[in-house]
């Protein structure tokens, strides 16, 4: 048995009309420690269809936001300031590197489910 924390339902209640699907699923992304599962959350913003942000929580330590940018050359890349995480790596998780490889796996998955949800939806954000 699972359940959101209050502050989350609180949230959920007070959220403004638009689209939020949530499913639970414990992370069990780090290398080095598969059995420990934490709650990591990827919150896409989607425009016109769009991934344009991520931001991943975890659990209550931190978050970044991920952004897309685009080069001279018109390439699309995804952008970040990882500073958040010097702390949070040290004493949080056993691989690391491992950790951050397999977050970045996630996080294409994510965003292609939220424009997914977004196109059949007819909804951004």
């Amino acid at each position: 048995q699972k359940a959101a924390f209050d502050w989350e339902c609180k949230a959920v209640v007070a959220a403004r009309p638009g689209v939020i699907v949530e499913q639970l699923i414990l992370s069990h992304l780090d290398p080095g420690w598969p059995e420990k599962g934490r709650v990591e959350e990827a919150r896409c913003h989607v425009v016109w269809g769009r991934v344009m942000a991520v931001e991943w929580a975890v659990g209550r330590r931190g978050s970044t936001v991920m952004s897309f940018r685009v080069d001279s050359a018109g390439r699309w890349y995804l952008m970040t300031d990882m500073n958040w995480l010097d702390h949070l790596l040290e004493d949080s998780f056993a691989d690391p590197d491992g950790w951050a490889d397999a977050m970045f796996t996630c996080v294409g998955t994510a965003i292609q489910k939220a424009e997914g949800v977004a196109s059949a939806t007819l909804a951004d954000h």
